[in-house]
């Protein structure tokens, strides 16, 4: 979930380089292959998407074929083709599970009908809802692209500032660490 500003800065370079980064990111924390594996799948089709507009299918396939190409763990292969005909099975038992998010993005990728619909859908489903939520946003966001995200949605990010001392906020943040720049933040990273 935490590597979709890579993907986003990927955009400028080599799908291959991509990869490397988002492997080296999920050793930190993630060091199994099918972390690795997905965390570059999923760099490379932000980066992928970015950069050239594809269609959601297309986008998928050039996903199948990287994880072809790249000899991606049987069970990741698996669950990228699985994602053609049907969402994860179960959402709840293994919450947080890699296979699980991602199967569940390039489904919302090749079945929802716009952003906010594959984002909602997910979250209704249960499970670790943010995570799921967090990697389905990114991937249909890059899919889509920012006009896709509901207004509403953007206001309430743009406009997030929680600041000590007010009344309706229960866990005051730093200001280096509001979203309300989220937007420059982001045309950065692709320049």
């Amino acid at each position: 979930m935490r590597i979709s500003p890579l993907g986003i800065f990927g955009a400028g370079h080599p799908l291959e380089t991509v990869a490397g980064w988002a492997m080296q990111d999920a050793d930190l924390t993630h060091p199994h292959k099918v972390c690795r594996d997905a965390n570059a799948l999923f760099a490379m089709a932000i980066a992928f998407a970015v950069k050239t507009g594809p269609d959601p299918r297309s986008l998928y396939q050039a996903v199948s074929g990287w994880a072809s190409e790249l000899g991606v763990e049987p069970s990741l292969m698996e669950t990228v083709l699985s994602a053609v005909s049907e969402p994860p099975a179960d959402y709840v038992t293994k919450r947080g599970w890699v296979l699980i998010a991602f199967q569940n993005a390039l489904w919302q990728l090749l079945h929802a009908p716009n952003l906010e619909e594959g984002v909602v859908d997910t979250v209704m489903r249960g499970g670790d809802t943010d995570t799921n939520a967090a990697i389905c946003g990114a991937l249909l966001g890059a899919a889509y692209g920012l006009k896709a995200i509901p207004a509403q949605w953007l206001d309430c990010i743009l406009n997030c500032r929680p600041e000590k001392g007010n009344p309706r906020v229960r866990r005051p943040r730093p200001e280096c660490f509001w979203p309300a720049e989220g937007l420059e933040l982001a045309k950065a990273l692709v320049s």
